[in-house]
């Protein structure tokens, strides 16, 4: 059924001009017919909470809601939802009403979003959705609403909604989609619907109307200094900050809380989600507000420790150093983790890195991927494994602990890459002992990039429902290029390298005396497993998957 959708929306691509594309129904029957499978489609379509005339006008209140994922620990793997709130913040600047729910935190969420239902002037609910278990909150969240009043509208942003759009928008229980940045696209659209003006003006919108299913033009990026700092007042906090350490051994434990200062990537990592989100764009917020920012974090919640998680920190040196400066020169004693890459390391000058340590940045988060040179030039990394390891030396002098991620599973990857991989990993460690690796992570195909379309010249077929994509996460292969000996491989290792650097799983878990000596000795079975390559018997595989239930 949603196969159909998928093939209208192609249809609608190809009519697609400037300023929109749409697909009436009477012109789009010449192939549903030809189809197979269409029972269901025409009413998909059709039902829409916008096909509802309504008197919106006096209604002026949001509900933004953040779903649960399926990792939820408080203090620990909750973490604030910057992208809803930063929306949040250009809702309240247009003087609307916003209510925040986050599922992962309140556990009366369902009786307070019934509650806020019973009430007459709700304009529309967002919801921001992330493919994996995610997507089953949201749709669970978006029945409830629809079994209330089917005529309020239910937006979906986010990652998944912008990159797979056509899998989201045919689903019955989402009437609209916000492409991309959501702060100016959602407050137009609010207004449009408050105004009960006509939606095919707004900019990067995907929505289901009077029987078609419409794709407006895309529009420039938001310009991330109008709101450099989300709508913190409509949360608490303390909900948020974490109290584990962030890193090796030079960081203390501390009020750990995320912050965001740019959006995008310049760079051309083939299997990267930011290609299509973005197309390599770079926008970022600059220093001074950076710096205030901080401040009011420092001053008003008593942050100690920042956790920078946008795609690309250091992207533009020169900004990066900026802020470097502005923090020795105001003496803000925070700790920080960033993202940059290994090549900027390798070329960066020692006075650079003493720099960046100087000014509180005790650990990098650092994207290597492969110990393959091979899979590097593959995927377009544009780095080497002898520029890793230089860095990882340049690093371990300058003070600052790295934090490595890395990905199997590639079209074309063979076993003995990917041995190569686990080699590096623990190389890595061995030479510089405050080195972070967490756990391998499983390459899936996703829309936008260009991996994905070579994906599918190796025989991936692209999910094609909202259900396919809630059932995908971190440890589980998907890829048909993989036999099963290796797709077993691939999975132990998901979990086993979890443990492989003898911090990571203590950091996240941080558990009592006797379990983290436990973790302790599993970490030098784990090693033990990488030098020899042996992973034929591993019990512990069950036991962690039970723990997870994941």
């Amino acid at each position: 059924m949603v196969y159909c959708g998928l093939i209208l929306l192609k249809y609608c691509d190809s009519i697609h001009n400037k300023e929109q594309s749409s697909l009436k129904i009477q012109d789009a029957k010449k192939l549903i017919n030809k189809l197979e499978y269409t029972q269901g489609i025409m009413e998909i379509i059709e039902k829409s909470a916008l096909d509802h005339h309504i008197n919106r006008r006096d209604k002026h209140k949001i509900i933004l809601i953040q779903p649960k994922t399926g990792l939820d620990i408080k203090h620990s793997t909750i973490r604030i939802p910057l992208a809803l709130l930063y929306v949040a913040k250009a809702m309240l600047h247009e003087k609307f009403e916003v209510i925040f729910i986050d599922q992962r935190i309140t556990q009366e969420w369902k009786e307070k979003l019934e509650a806020e239902l019973q009430t007459d002037d709700i304009l529309c609910v967002g919801i921001g959705v992330i493919a994996g278990k995610q997507i089953k909150y949201a749709t669970e969240i978006s029945n409830i609403i629809k079994s209330h009043d089917a005529t309020i509208p239910i937006v979906w942003g986010g990652p998944h909604p912008s990159l797979s759009p056509q899998t989201t928008i045919v689903h019955p229980l989402v009437d609209c989609l916000v492409i991309d940045d959501g702060e100016l696209t959602f407050v137009n659209l609010a207004k449009t619907l408050q105004n009960e003006g006509d939606l095919h003006c707004v900019d990067n919108l995907v929505f289901k109307q009077n029987s078609e299913i419409v794709m407006t033009k895309k529009s420039e990026k938001v310009d991330v200094n109008k709101f450099p700092m989300p709508a913190y007042e409509l949360v608490n906090i303390e909900d948020y900050i974490c109290s584990q350490a962030t890193g090796g051994r030079d960081l203390i434990e501390g009020r750990d809380f995320l912050m965001v200062t740019s959006r995008g990537c310049t760079h051309r990592c083939t299997f990267c989600y930011l290609t299509g989100l973005h197309e390599q764009s770079y926008r970022a917020v600059s220093p001074e507000l950076v710096i205030e920012h901080i401040k009011y974090l420092v001053n008003e919640h008593g942050i100690n420790t920042i956790k920078i998680v946008e795609d690309n920190f250091f992207n533009y040196l020169g900004r990066a150093k900026k802020i470097c400066e502005l923090l020795i020169k105001e003496k803000i004693n925070v700790k920080f983790m960033a993202t940059c890459r290994i090549d900027y390391v390798y070329h960066y000058p020692m006075d650079v890195l003493k720099l960046i340590r100087e000014a509180g940045f005790v650990e990098l988060y650092l994207g290597v991927e492969s110990g393959s040179n091979r899979v590097l030039e593959y995927t377009k990394k544009d780095i080497t494994v002898e520029q890793i390891l230089v860095a990882n030396r340049k690093l371990k002098e300058a003070g600052i602990t790295p934090r490595y991620s890395f990905m199997i599973g590639f079209p074309t990857e063979t076993k003995e890459e990917m041995l190569q991989t686990l080699k590096l990993m623990a190389r890595l460690v061995d030479e510089n002992p405050n080195a972070h690796t967490t756990g391998v992570q499983i390459y899936m195909p996703y829309p936008g990039n260009p991996l994905f379309d070579e994906s599918i010249k190796y025989g991936y077929k692209p999910l094609q429902t909202l259900e396919e994509y809630a059932e995908t996460h971190w440890n589980k292969v998907s890829t048909p290029w993989l036999d099963r000996e290796t797709t077993e491989f691939i999975e132990k290792l998901s979990y086993l390298t979890y443990f492989a650097d003898g911090k990571t799983s203590i950091e996240y878990s941080r558990p009592h005396y006797f379990i983290k000596k436990m973790l302790d000795l599993y970490t030098k079975i784990v090693r033990l497993r990488i030098r020899h390559n042996f992973y034929f018997f591993t019990p512990e595989i069950f036991v962690l998957k039970k723990y997870l239930d994941y």
